[in-house]
């Protein structure tokens, strides 16, 4: 179809490049469609589709999550579609799964003379690896409805063939960007649009009944082609515009609707994710992890235990022993550089526990670093698709247990890993067997504590205690809400109940200490935070606590990219090509039970 006329696809596809839905007897219309001509065109096109591998062009072009017009205009789909990728969710799915959100406009044309070919609004993949295309629809500023839903489905059909078509090259370009496998399956396509949209068209008295001839033809569609097609309705938010060079946001992370044409009420009740971080599936996870810690302990720490009871607790080694939690190869000033990279007056309080995510980090940054491979960091992505650490390792340092002096702090707490480049940080925070990210202890001091009569807080971002204050932390010099206005959208001079910090504290706390110079300036330009989790930890999973705490994060987050998300298993993909590290990957299998994946 390269190089075809819009005349020529209206013949060749007169359904789906068909002319625009009018509204009065829009039902009539949809019940006119033949299914068996529709399914035949989208085989067609499949076949004909441009692809943009053939032409040496990649899908994902390297957004920034920053709208690419500074004025408002006509761009609120685009404003919006930004947001949603920005808020970085896990979105729930009825059956009790999720999908998130990987890129938008994404293009298509394999060459500027591809008629009618445009771009997707957002492409998303679900926990199983099926791609989606998802159709944004919005309101327009004058309160107009713009496309009628056969005209997004069509649309959508139109993109989902020409993504079939291409699905090797697409899955493999997001395997590398995303870390994410693709499936080898028909995508979705899912129609998105906010909820007064949806009612605006499902109660327009002249399109009449539309909704039973809109989902009897999808369930043709599905049938014949394996492309599954939902209706999903954004409950109404209100879209900060990304101006000036600032991220589009949306005033609060929406819920999201089932819709279901040509029932009654079209509309059901808001999508739950099913938690996978029940006091069950937590349990569950702490078993089979401590089983791998214990099953190590027996072969590589005889003697060296603490004799403490094995049920329902990680093995401990003796403190005289504790160095040995590290791991490290069996010999060679590589091993001595690793057992250093760490002292002893550094180590956590639980640092001898089999369980502890600074071992773990040690064990991983140290040997990568005594190794001198900072290379492997190169290739690796987060789950947003932007570099997890740096594009070119030249000039970078590694260094555990950073003491952060840029914020004021009476007693200066650590990063766990930074990562100095010439001219950016990345300071990482490594988690393991955590049920949550650290909060602020304010809230959590009791009488008797020494701090408890000034410092006390109810967890709200308000005066009290007989301060004129409203942070504790503020009021002895620490400095985290002269700058958290400038990268979250949290206003430092008005109340907020609850403090929105205090959940968000370990998460932010990073993200400052990777952007604030140390003449006290913000600059986002500057670096960003990663967060490395063990994949397996239902907290990290979709609506396990550290999730919660990272969307909403994330949401209030106005820098694209300050904060990112990798799983130890990814990166083990990557340190598992380099040959010296051979020992590292087996030894984190085997005390772990990490994998690459």
């Amino acid at each position: 179809m390269t190089g075809s006329t819009i005349s020529d696809l209206r013949k060749s596809f007169p359904i789906l490049f068909g002319s625009r839905w009018r509204v009065r007897g829009l039902d009539e219309a949809l019940a006119s469609i033949d299914p068996d001509a529709l399914c035949a065109e989208y085989t067609a096109l499949r076949q004909a589709a441009p692809r943009r591998s053939l032409a040496g062009k990649t899908y994902f072009v390297s957004h920034t999550g920053v709208a690419s017009a500074a004025g408002r205009s006509n761009r609120l789909e685009e404003h919006c579609a930004i947001a949603l990728v920005n808020l970085g969710r896990r979105w729930p799915r009825p059956e009790g799964d999720w999908f998130r959100i990987l890129d938008y406009q994404v293009p298509l044309k394999a060459r500027q003379t591809d008629a009618r070919i445009g771009k997707i609004d957002l492409l998303g993949v679900t926990d199983l690896g099926r791609l989606m295309i998802i159709e944004l629809k919005v309101m327009s500023h004058s309160g107009g409805r713009s496309d009628a839903p056969p005209a997004a489905l069509m649309e959508g059909l139109r993109y989902a063939a020409i993504v079939e078509a291409d699905l090797e090259a697409i899955a493999s370009e997001a395997e590398r960007r995303f870390g994410v496998r693709i499936a080898k399956e028909p995508p979705i396509v899912q129609l998105l649009a906010p909820e007064g949209w949806w009612r605006s068209w499902l109660d327009l008295l002249p399109a009449g009944d539309w909704g039973g001839a809109f989902a009897r033809l999808a369930k043709a569609v599905e049938a014949q082609t394996g492309v599954a097609i939902e209706c999903r309705a954004l409950e109404d938010v209100e879209i900060a515009y990304g101006l000036d060079g600032r991220a589009p946001r949306l005033d609060h992370v929406p819920a999201l609707y089932p819709v279901m044409p040509g029932e009654e009420p079209p509309i059901g009740d808001a999508l739950s994710p099913a938690s996978s971080a029940d006091r069950e599936g937590m349990t569950t996870y702490l078993e089979t992890t401590y089983r791998a810690l214990w099953a190590w302990a027996e072969r590589h720490h005889g003697g060296e235990l603490d004799g403490g009871r094995r049920q329902g607790r990680p093995p401990v080694l003796k403190p005289e022993f504790a160095s040995r939690n590290v791991l490290a190869p069996p010999d060679g000033s590589q091993a001595d550089k690793i057992r250093a990279a760490i002292g002893s007056a550094q180590r956590h309080k639980h640092f001898a526990s089999l369980r502890s995510s600074q071992a773990l980090a040690q064990s991983v940054f140290g040997a990568i670093s005594a190794f001198e491979r900072l290379g492997v960091f190169e290739a690796v992505t987060a789950e947003c698709g932007r570099p997890a650490f740096f594009q070119t390792h030249r000039g970078w340092t590694v260094a555990l247990e950073h003491e952060v002096d840029t914020l004021g702090e009476p007693r200066p707490t650590s990063i766990d890993v930074l990562l100095s480049g010439p001219d950016r940080r990345v300071a990482i925070e490594c988690k393991f067997t955590e049920a949550e990210f650290g909060t602020c202890s304010r809230p959590r001091l009791r009488p008797g504590d020494a701090a408890y009569s000034k410092q006390r807080c109810d967890g709200n971002y308000r005066s009290q205690a007989g301060r004129s204050g409203r942070c504790a932390l503020t009021t002895i010099g620490v400095r985290y809400w002269d700058h958290l206005p400038r990268l979250f959208a949290w206003s430092a001079d008005r109340d907020h109940e609850p403090c929105p910090f205090g959940a968000a504290y370990q998460l932010a706390r990073n993200a400052l200490a990777a952007v604030v110079s140390p003449d006290g300036e913000v600059d986002p330009a500057r670096g960003h935070a990663l967060v490395l989790y063990d994949a397996r930890n239902p907290a990290f999973q979709a609506d396990g606590e550290a999730d919660r705490q990272w969307e909403a994060t994330i949401a209030a987050c106005l820098v694209p990219g300050l904060l990112r998300r990798l799983s130890w298993q990814r990166l083990l993909t990557f340190i598992a090509t380099v040959p010296d590290l051979e020992w590292l990957v087996d030894s984190l299998r085997d005390k772990y039970a990490l994998l690459p994946e």
